[in-house]
């Protein structure tokens, strides 16, 4: 009985820690879409700040790491305008105009077209 009890409680924590930090995530997709908004929704995803499709936590991209969530910060409509004139993907073109061009600021392969 005593195990059951013990499982029980992991179970229950486990579903409260791993439910906020997926609230967390979806915070920040929101604010991200409202914020630049009219996108193509394919580009709302993890990979604009995290290292693969999937977020996960602490791996992030450049773009992810000059917003501070290597460091679990929240992010904020403030630290997302701060950014938009910084290049930390390295490639030569700010944040701001990649993601208004739909790029992605966080991987320096992915630039604009240059017509």
């Amino acid at each position: 009985m005593r195990k059951k009890i013990i499982s029980f409680m992991l179970s229950v924590g486990l579903f409260f820690f791993l439910s906020n930090n997926a609230q967390a995530t979806l915070k920040s997709h929101k604010l991200f879409k409202e914020v630049y908004p009219g996108k193509d929704t394919a580009y709302y995803s993890c990979i604009i700040c995290h290292l693969g499709k999937v977020g996960k936590k602490g791996e992030v991209n450049p773009y992810g790491q000059s917003l501070g969530l290597a460091e679990k910060e929240n992010l904020t409509e403030e630290k997302l305008k701060a950014v938009e004139n910084l290049d930390p993907d390295g490639d030569g073109i700010p944040s701001g105009k990649e993601i208004e061009a739909g790029t992605l600021p966080g991987d320096a392969a992915s630039v604009p077209d240059k017509k």
